[in-house]
């Protein structure tokens, strides 16, 4: 490694002698040393590179005049914290000053090395994801269920990445935030590039060898006691199409990870994709025949008296309105698989609460029974989403199918 030129090692050590603040002024005199090897370097195979001391009031112009025949010295002092004292020049075997467009060259050479130094600094790309989704939705929960994570993740994110870039993004007022000025214009920059990111990979993952391929996403609930049984059917009818099916709690980013289309429950809108409605949905009390000894209550006031179960999205207290008896929510057993929970309920472990979407195949096998037909609206209704403009065609295919599926097994 070359060694540093004489005015740096001397601004080296005495900055090191001075308060931990300029630490900066220390890396910069690091880097200075650094491109003086990288330029030496440029200039093997009859070209010399030396490092010059430069004037106060020196610049490019004079510097050519001053000291003809030794070479052009570049200006370059405040640039990305390389000191003013240190210049750069070089001279071929026949000394003469080097024309504009070798300074040019040099000056390049010089921006690019720095740029990639700078590169290196970039904030924790999760943070970044956090950000984003924070700044496009306009809030820390709605940004947390987008991403499948908690509030408390997207706060502790956002705040690591102002630290990282030393500046605040967000106004807070107690929960509601809104961007700084600063927030807003490095909303726009990193928006467009994850955008960017997402094309490309979306691009490659639409290449020729994965044509074949069929990415679907719905809850684990929803894929093993509706899609699965019914699943076979379609890849029988389309043999030369292999399907992916992916499973998942949370929201996934369709673009972002490859889904061809998701089967969703909700209302239907969801930002950056197309959704038409699949099934309506309600929610009633069902049971196992042999739960009790088949000794199931008769009255909807009884079922105080009785085990109760439900998932973690769907409370009870809707369906004993619609029943119109006065019961507190009860401490039910909660699951956050629903198909765990008619899985419990099959083997007889209590009453459950369920979505007729995912139980009506239990039904009409007689695994489970309905204790009362009254029913109550569930929160939302199962949709088929993906993309917006780009539902691919084995994606259509699949649409297509679900519906008729669905209008021969009606609900």
């Amino acid at each position: 490694m070359p060694r540093p030129p004489a005015s740096c090692s001397a601004a080296m050590r005495s900055r090191a002698t001075r308060s931990p603040s300029s630490s900066s002024e220390l890396r910069a005199g690091l880097l200075q040393h650094e491109l003086a090897g990288r330029l030496r370097r440029l200039g093997r195979g009859g070209r010399r590179i030396r490092v010059a001391r430069q004037g106060p009031d020196d610049r490019e112009g004079n510097a050519d005049r001053a000291r003809h025949g030794a070479g052009a010295l570049l200006q370059i002092d405040g640039f990305h914290g390389i000191a003013p004292c240190q210049i750069i020049s070089f001279n071929r075997e026949h000394p003469r000053p080097l024309a504009l467009g070798q300074r040019r060259y040099l000056f390049a050479s010089l921006v690019s090395y720095t740029h990639k130094r700078m590169t290196t600094r970039l904030p924790p790309l999760t943070t970044l994801r956090a950000f984003e989704a924070a700044a496009r939705l306009g809030n820390f929960s709605r940004a947390a269920e987008e991403i499948s994570v908690t509030h408390s993740a997207i706060s502790h994110q956002v705040r690591a990445l102002e630290r990282s870039l030393g500046t605040a993004l967000f106004h807070r007022n107690g929960r509601r935030v809104t961007l700084t000025d600063a927030g807003r214009h490095f909303a726009d920059r990193v928006g467009s590039a994850l955008r960017e990111i997402g094309e490309a990979a979306y691009l490659i993952r639409r290449s020729d060898r994965d044509k074949n391929v069929l990415t679907i996403t719905t809850l684990p609930s929803f894929a093993a006691r509706w899609l699965l049984p019914r699943l076979g059917r379609f890849m029988e009818r389309h043999p030369k199409i292999d399907v992916n099916l992916h499973t998942s709690l949370g929201l996934v980013d369709l673009e972002r990870d490859g889904v061809d289309l998701a089967i969703r429950f909700g209302t239907g809108e969801w930002p950056g994709l197309e959704a038409v409605k699949f099934l309506d949905d309600e929610l009633f009390p069902v049971a196992s025949p042999r739960y009790n000894r088949g000794r199931l209550p008769a009255r909807p006031a009884e079922l105080a008296k009785f085990r109760l179960m439900r998932s973690d999205d769907e409370f009870w207290a809707p369906w004993f309105r619609a029943a119109r008896v006065k019961i507190d929510e009860p401490h039910s057993l909660v699951f956050n698989d629903s198909a765990l929970l008619l899985q419990a309920a099959v083997e007889g472990r209590g009453i459950a609460l369920a979505r007729r979407s995912i139980a009506e195949d239990d039904l009409r096998a007689g695994r489970l029974v309905r204790v009362f037909d009254i029913s109550a609206p569930a929160r939302g209704a199962n949709y088929l989403a993906w993309p917006k403009g780009k539902l691919s065609p084995n994606a259509a295919l699949l649409r297509d199918w679900l519906l008729q599926e669905r209008d021969l097994r009606p609900s």
